[in-house]
């Protein structure tokens, strides 16, 4: 094998990430959508305990915020698993 031939085979070797990095990448992604759900949860539970009060206008419609912190909470749930199992 010549030089040329060695480079070419370590570039094509080197556009796949290593097992180390690859498991950084999750290790993060696990952990930011960890965040992100306990941060949605708390405003769940400070809104039915009733800390976390008002009305939202969405369309020109007056919503309640606790009617409205059940549905972000599963709607967080469900984007975070459709990223974690079809995207990534």
């Amino acid at each position: 094998m010549d030089r040329d031939d060695i480079l070419v085979k370590s570039r094509e070797e080197n556009k796949k990430k290593d097992e180390y990095q690859l498991s950084q990448e999750k290790q993060a992604e696990f952990s930011l959508s960890t965040i992100v759900l306990l941060f949605f949860f708390i405003i769940l539970i400070l809104s039915s305990l009733g800390y976390i009060t008002g009305e939202l206008i969405i369309f020109n419609n007056k919503v309640n915020f606790n009617d409205v912190a059940g549905s972000l909470l599963t709607m967080v749930l469900l984007i975070d698993q459709v990223i974690t199992y079809y995207v990534i």
